[in-house]
């Protein structure tokens, strides 16, 4: 059918005049649709006359007793298939109890001047969950300053990665919608979270439709990017689930069909993350006590506050948005919509009103924005009544009275890029100026020579400033970066500031040990110098600067312990998730991560690795090259998929015992061939086979193994025990017996 090969035998009959007729059921098998058809009835099975479908070929070999037939794409029913958007990650893995510590211990030095201060956070996790305690500790021995410690953060997240949901219960701060600020509260948080399927689509999913007249290949790209392949069947498709980027752009879907012969579908789109797909909700809700003066005391809690924030696709084109929240002195509440006009951009539209101790008064928010691969564009208004007010409003923060923002931005190729920027802003009190500004920016690349950036900004308030700002830097190698710098200000009135800085600086490795270091130098007179030194264990810091003839230094220390498995290590700050690997006790193991070398285990076989990504699979390996002569292993890799700043054990077979080259025979007194399946019992280890059946065993215990060895549909064991002293031992020839069928 369609030049695609159906095996099987088919009811077919040929009347008087050689018309074909064939079985009804195997028409609709092969997705054949069919109207107003000429039928008969053979022996109480309907047959449809071939020819009665329009636009249907065939041709009969009767010699082969074949049929050769063609029907018109039109005439087969449609399929659908859908572009994978996740990946293969394996589903999170609950981690056991176990917790962590970070500290980030820091001195200075000036003069007769010293101080030092530290930053510590303690973790602990579990199935369930993980809580996270963190605090500051300053301390002086001179210039005066008193010694206080201050509670940051104390917090229990627990996550549903299979419901996408997230609770938080402790400090935590809200979250803000098309209007309101984040606020600080201690109490309880609720919501959507998708970061933990990294691979779940949110945004509207493209598809595209096409028709093919023979089995075909279908490509898909987006923006000339291969996104996925299909095999189709003769007939109308669709592709469904193919993720956008965002700004506009174009999909294509190349159909190739079995003769070689090519067709191209294409499409444009917008798209924005900004969008949810139709029927996916977004949402979150907080609510607690605020907290003041976070960072400066440690229990400064007043008054409850709440709100509540949801998102709906209404439609691919269309998100509407409902956010309210209620304080002490305000309550309000406001509805918004995010909508795609076209295939120009995303235009958003919002109103909001409040009611408390100032009054009542209402906000509206207008945007649209352009996002394309040569040209971006967007702007945005906030209007603000003068007695409008949110949640965490206080004297030193207030709702704008007017907000306006514009940006745009060009692709000028290998002239680089341009963009522009302006905002202006008034307040309903007389005291607080409006403030206008504005940025020009033009950078290009200079191939292996690096960046150039040259801006120009002026801001237009009760005092008047333009500033133009030039900037090189050229890379040294993967880690090193040489950069200069100039800028020019003049400030109303006549006075102007000019400085020249240039700097070098290599970073120290993000992953592994390492060293970097960093010079800076300005007209100003100031000079500054630091080096860091990165250990398996903690990051370690120095600096020394001058300026104007004042010195200082600096030194920190950064590093972390990590717990879990019954053992306790010392690493950098743990910031994620970490594993511990272990290899059942084996000693100097090298152990890579995501194929970066990660270290070697220690003497009791395990080793500490961190930063794992949470939610995303981290690939861990483990080179048996470098085990120890004897040490048998089963697995050597592992992908691991951690939750939230938790740690997990990571278990590689890894076996102690001998190394032996074992010489196997089959019962007729031949060599096992290499084709057969031999495998260790004891383990489940697969042993290739060489030359004259010869296997390698490694990790073979003194009390020997059990061999299983799998030929031509009948199985046989052999026990091997190890004999001698030789590093590798020769062993056999051994006779498989005991076949069975």
């Amino acid at each position: 059918m369609n030049t695609r090969r159906i095996d099987g035998a088919v009811f077919a009959a040929r009347d008087d005049s050689d018309r074909l007729y064939i079985d009804e059921s195997a028409l609709r098998t092969w997705r054949v649709r069919y109207a107003d058809v000429e039928r008969i009835s053979v022996d109480g099975t309907s047959l449809i006359a071939v020819d009665s479908i329009p636009g249907t070929r065939y041709q009969f070999d009767e010699r082969a007793q074949s049929i050769a037939l063609t029907f018109a794409p039109e005439s087969l029913r449609g399929s659908m298939f859908g572009i994978r958007t996740g990946g293969n990650a394996p589903a999170p893995k609950p981690p056991p109890w176990g917790g962590f510590l970070n500290y980030s211990l820091f001195g200075y030095a000036s003069g007769d001047q010293s101080y030092a201060s530290g930053l510590f956070e303690a973790g602990v996790f579990g199935p369930h969950g993980t809580g996270i305690a963190s605090f500051g500790l300053n301390t002086a021995a001179a210039g005066g300053q008193t010694r206080d410690a201050v509670r940051l953060d104390t917090t229990w997240r627990s996550d549903d990665p299979g419901s996408l949901r997230t609770t938080v219960v402790g400090d935590t701060i809200s979250r803000p919608g098309f209007y309101g600020r984040p606020v600080r509260i201690g109490g309880l948080q609720y919501g959507t979270n998708f970061g933990l399927q990294p691979g779940y689509v949110t945004t509207p999913l493209l598809a595209l439709k096409g028709t093919a007249a023979l089995p075909s290949t279908v490509d898909v790209f987006v923006n000339n990017q291969r996104v996925g392949s299909q095999a189709v069947e003769p007939g109308p498709f669709e592709i469904t689930n193919v993720p956008a980027v965002s700004g506009s752009g174009s999909i294509q879907l190349v159909v190739r069909d079995a003769f070689g012969q090519q067709q191209v579908i294409s499409q444009s789109f917008y798209g924005s993350p900004v969008l949810l797909g139709a029927g996916l909700d977004d949402f979150a809700f907080s609510v607690g006590a605020q907290r003041r003066n976070y960072g400066i005391e440690s229990f400064d809690y007043d008054g409850l506050q709440g709100s509540a924030l949801w998102r709906r696709g209404l439609s691919d084109a269309i998100t509407a948005e409902a956010r309210a929240e209620a304080d002490k002195t305000v309550r309000s509440a406001g509805l918004a919509a995010d909508f795609r006009v076209g295939r120009l951009g995303i235009g958003s539209a919002g109103i909001a009103a409040s009611q408390g101790d100032a009054g009542s008064g209402a906000l509206g928010v207008a945007g649209f924005e352009h996002q394309g691969r040569r040209f971006s564009a967007g702007v945005r208004a906030t209007v603000a009544s003068e007695r409008f007010r949110q949640a965490g409003d206080d004297a030193l923060i207030v709702t704008p009275r007017r907000n306006l923002a514009a940006h745009a931005a060009v692709n000028l190729g290998p002239l680089g890029s341009l963009g522009a920027a302006w905002v202006s802003q008034r307040f309903s009190d007389p005291a607080r100026p409006g403030v206008d500004t504005g940025v020009l920016t033009w950078s290009t690349g200079l191939g292996a020579w690096g960046a150039l950036t040259l801006s120009v900004s002026r801001i237009s308030s009760p005092v008047r400033s333009t500033a133009v700002f030039a900037a090189v830097s050229i890379p040294l190698g993967k880690q090193g970066m040489v950069a200069a710098a100039t800028t020019a200000r003049e400030i109303s009135g006549g006075s102007g500031l000019d400085r020249q800085t240039v700097s070098l600086q290599k970073a120290a490795p993000a992953y592994g040990e390492g060293f970097g270091f960093s010079l800076y130098s300005d007209s100003d007179r100031r000079a500054q110098a630091g080096a860091t030194l990165a250990t398996r264990h903690a990051v370690l810091r120095g600096e020394l600067a001058d300026a104007r003839g004042t010195t200082a230094a600096r030194v920190a220390v950064e590093g972390g312990i990590g717990v879990v498995g019954g053992h306790a290590f010392l690493s950098r700050p743990i910031v994620d998730s970490f594993a511990l690997v272990s290899t059942g006790g084996v000693e100097g193991v090298s152990v890579t991560q995501e194929n970066q070398p990660a270290g070697k285990t220690d003497r009791d076989g395990l080793l500490l690795i961190t930063p794992l990504r949470a939610y995303l699979p981290n690939l861990i390996a483990v080179d048996p090259l470098s085990a120890p002569m004897g040490v048998g292993f089963g697995n050597t890799t592992q992908r691991i998929t951690p939750m939230w700043r938790s740690g997990n054990v990571v278990e590689f077979d890894m076996r102690r015992g001998r190394s032996a080259l074992v010489r196997l025979k089959l019962a007729d007194g031949t060599p096992v061939p290499p084709a057969a399946r031999v495998s260790n019992l004891d383990t489940g280890e697969r042993l290739p086979v060489g030359l004259d059946g010869q296997v390698f065993m490694s990790g073979l215990p003194d009390a020997g193994a059990r061999v299983r060895v799998e030929w031509n549909h009948s199985a046989c064991d052999v026990a091997v025990t190890p004999e001698g002293n030789d590093p590798v031992l020769d062993l056999g020839p051994y006779t498989c017996g005991g076949t069975r069928p």
